[in-house]
């Protein structure tokens, strides 16, 4: 059986099949671009600590158990809506069990700070040998995945860095912005159909095959929205904790762009993230301790990622599956 990536007119990208190992220039890279992370989160964790966040400090450890609580629900609420997210879009091409979907999700988040992309390795590793799923698909399921995010994420975050306040036009834009981009993703989907545009089915690496699908991408936009609000509401809650005031305006501009790094860093996204969010700060020159935010943010998604992947774990039988 051919496993190569198929446009309508036949094989595109015949014998595609995992790399079994990376180049030294890979490795070097996803190396120095962690070590380059290391370095920038070295830089924000200075920013913290410095004499001017000293009250915000002192507020963090002195935190209401109520808002801690309150960050620690919205971490997990959108840990699960990111794991609803990877499970509608697998389903024009495959079903699996939303419980396990989940699971890998957590998992895979808990990873995802580390270099060589271990995070999304994963993810393809156990999909491919616990459930079975193609790499073709799995390849179609990522990209389909990233067109779907980046269709809500980039006009949001347009429309935050445009008005720097939630009002009417920036509904329009970021609402607008995001039916416009998913409509057209459906529209160059279905195209991808025709025999004489195999060539565009090749370079859409198979997410032509998820994202022509109109209720994949309808159902994708809306868990997008709920995601991106709920990463806000954790920006909301950490300077609730240490006592900074944000707009929300301000807020969703750097939750965009902190989850937009995320998805995009090539080696690893630990101190990327917290950099491009303290840059956001600083851009708009803002006095508030966004630092001190940002790491709160991050502490807590990776306490909550830690501590679910144990019962993930268990429930995945990982041992059997990276050991069997």
């Amino acid at each position: 059986m051919d496993p190569g990536l198929h446009a309508p007119s036949g094989p595109v990208l015949p014998d595609l099949r995992p790399p079994r190992r990376q180049s030294r220039g890979q490795a070097v890279f996803q190396v120095v671009g962690f070590a380059v992370g290391l370095v920038v989160l070295g830089w924000v964790v200075q920013r913290a600590l410095a004499p001017e966040n000293r009250e915000a400090l002192q507020r963090l450890w002195q935190a209401s158990w109520t808002l801690v609580g309150l960050l620690v629900l919205a971490t997990v609420g959108r840990m699960l809506a990111d794991g609803a997210l990877f499970w509608l879009t697998l389903r024009p091409l495959r079903r699996l069990p939303v419980a396990d979907v989940l699971s890998v999700n957590v998992v895979a988040t808990l990873l995802s700070v580390l270099p060589f992309k271990l995070g999304l390795v994963l993810r393809m590793v156990i999909h491919r040998r616990r459930d079975g799923v193609p790499f073709k698909d799995i390849i179609a399921w990522m990209a389909g995945m990233a067109a779907l995010g980046l269709a809500v994420i980039l006009p949001v975050a347009a429309a935050g860095w445009w008005r720097g306040q939630i009002d009417a036009l920036w509904w329009l834009a970021a609402g607008g912005g995001s039916v416009l981009a998913a409509g057209a993703g459906v529209v160059v989907g279905r195209l991808c159909s025709s025999p004489r545009l195999g060539w565009l089915a090749a370079m859409s690496l198979g997410s032509y095959r998820v994202v022509s699908h109109a209720p994949t991408v309808v159902a994708a936009v809306a868990v997008r929205g709920l995601d991106l609000l709920l990463i806000s509401l954790r920006f909301w809650l950490a300077a609730k904790i240490v006592g900074a005031e944000i707009g929300f305006g301000t807020i969703v501009v750097i939750a965009t762009t902190y989850i937009l790094v995320i998805i995009l860093a090539p080696a690893g996204r630990l101190g990327f993230a917290e950099g491009a969010a303290a840059g956001v700060a600083m851009l708009q020159h803002s006095s508030v301790p966004v630092e001190v935010v940002t790491l709160t943010v991050t502490a807590v998604e990776l306490a909550a990622a830690a501590v679910l992947s144990i019962p993930a774990a268990v429930w995945l039988r990982l041992d059997r599956v990276l050991l069997g």
